[in-house]
């Protein structure tokens, strides 16, 4: 078999990225990032450096230094290339050089309150607000739905309101509500109580309004 031809005097023989960062969160692949350096082997320099392939222009060179040029926002695998030139015009080109860039990791939802309205009578009417929802944490926006309360079949949600699905009369009410975020993180209340007081009694008060009549007793005049 014929050997490989070797390079000619004075050829660049080897062009090779050192590669330090390969793989980085979205938040850390940053405009000026250093990623790695070029060594080379052969010709004479100084050199100078070109970018090349696929992603070439996500990426700039600085004193033999690999750096991200502007932010990476995309989460994928980002390849390109270097090539060398020296002083006498020889060149060589590396082979691809890759940076995997993953989405960062998502916060958690830190809390759920739901708050019950107060003074809730009997009968409570179908569609009345009962309680309204807040979330802290995660990745707006956030979804509610119910969760398995003992009551939750009596309720319904919309938006940020949970509401009667159907009369409630004076009872204690228990229910449960979950949270979603836009990433999926989850976060579930614990037992919310819904109470419904009596009603006002259809009784007649005694504090209507009293009716004052002037005397009408007749006085007596002396005889002269």
């Amino acid at each position: 078999m014929p050997h490989p031809k070797a390079p000619e005097e004075g050829e660049i023989k080897t062009v090779t990225v050192n590669i330090t960062s390969d793989n980085l969160k979205v938040s850390e692949a940053v405009t000026d990032k250093e990623i790695g350096s070029i060594s080379v082997d052969g010709g004479k320099e100084p050199y100078s450096y070109e970018l090349t392939g696929t992603d070439a222009d996500k990426f700039k060179i600085e004193e033999a230094k690999v750096k991200i040029k502007e932010n990476l926002v995309e989460a994928k695998t980002y390849t390109a290339k270097v090539k060398v030139t020296d002083k006498n015009s020889k060149t060589k080109e590396s082979t691809d050089f890759s940076l995997t860039v993953q989405e960062d990791d998502a916060p958690e939802i830190t809390s759920i309150t739901v708050t019950p309205e107060e003074n809730l009578k009997d009968p409570v009417v179908v569609d009345s607000k009962v309680a309204s929802l807040s979330a802290e944490g995660g990745t707006p926006d956030y979804t509610y739905s119910l969760a398995g309360g003992t009551d939750d079949d009596k309720f319904k949600i919309e938006d940020t309101e949970v509401k009667a699905k159907e009369q409630l009369t004076q009872n204690t009410y228990t229910i449960k509500v979950k949270v979603t975020d836009s990433k999926s993180k989850e976060k579930i209340s614990d037992d919310v109580t819904i109470t419904v007081a009596a009603g006002e009694s259809d009784e007649a008060s005694d504090d209507g309004p009293q009716i004052f009549v002037e005397s009408s007793e007749k006085k007596e005049i002396p005889s002269a």
